[in-house]
């Protein structure tokens, strides 16, 4: 199992008036991961603790529980599975009469490998942007007919690496996104659910190649397979 250390959004169910429980909790703190998603088949750790009047941490058993099945969360520990990418599923924490209000995942698929294709685009002269850059995140599936499906809402990143722009601000070619990077989600296919091109920065004169790097990402920000393949973009 990954283990992963997220910044704290609490969700918080209960209030000062409430009556305490025989432990004296009064209300659950959850913290949700950031970002909230999980991974077909990965797991991530939900944490919580109860409070009393005094807002200090009380030392009592909690209760984890989902009505949703697209991931699965065992009771006890709070760690949650993906099941069915491109969806949501809703957890919450619970000490005796107390519940936690619901703390929404989105699913994404696992991505397994990276392709890209083709590795070479032409931009013609007198035309501002290339064709859309072509790359999939895909996850592995025995019940496809090419063994794969599209890692739905998976991460992939796309930069311009070369030539090499020290300040932003004198670039002379950009991404779609107006930007020299972009992080995009994988869609049903696998490919970009935005659309990434190369364009020529207006005024300015394009080299001419440019070097995109394109790269995959787990949950966890390891690397997915084939990550870091580039395309090769010649102005003409």
């Amino acid at each position: 199992m990954r283990r992963f250390v997220f910044p704290a959004l609490l969700l918080v169910a209960g209030c000062s008036n409430l009556p305490t429980d025989a432990s004296g909790v009064i209300s659950l703190e959850v913290i949700r991961p950031e970002p909230a998603t999980v991974e077909v088949g990965d797991t991530i750790q939900l944490s919580a603790r109860a409070l009393d009047a005094q807002g200090d941490s009380v030392a009592v058993p909690i209760t984890w529980q989902t009505s949703d099945t697209t991931i699965w969360v065992d009771s006890t520990t709070g760690r949650v599975t993906g099941l069915v990418p491109g969806k949501t599923g809703r957890v919450q924490a619970s000490e005796t009469s107390l519940v936690s209000n619901p703390i929404t995942l989105t699913v994404i698929g696992r991505p397994d490998t990276l392709v890209v294709a083709p590795d070479t685009l032409i931009v013609p002269a007198g035309t501002s942007a290339s064709t859309a850059l072509v790359a999939s995140l895909l996850s592995r599936d025995d019940t496809a007919a090419s063994g794969f499906i599209g890692a739905v809402g998976a991460r992939m990143i796309i930069a311009i690496t070369s030539p090499t722009f020290t300040d932003p601000a004198t670039r002379t070619v950009q991404l779609s996104n107006n930007a020299l990077a972009d992080t995009v989600a994988a869609g049903a296919d696998g490919l970009p659910t935005t659309a990434v091109t190369v364009n020529r920065v207006d005024g300015a004169t394009a080299p001419d190649t440019v070097r995109v790097t394109i790269s995959g990402v787990h949950r966890s920000g390891a690397p997915v397979a084939g990550s870091g393949q580039e395309v090769l973009v010649v102005f003409q």
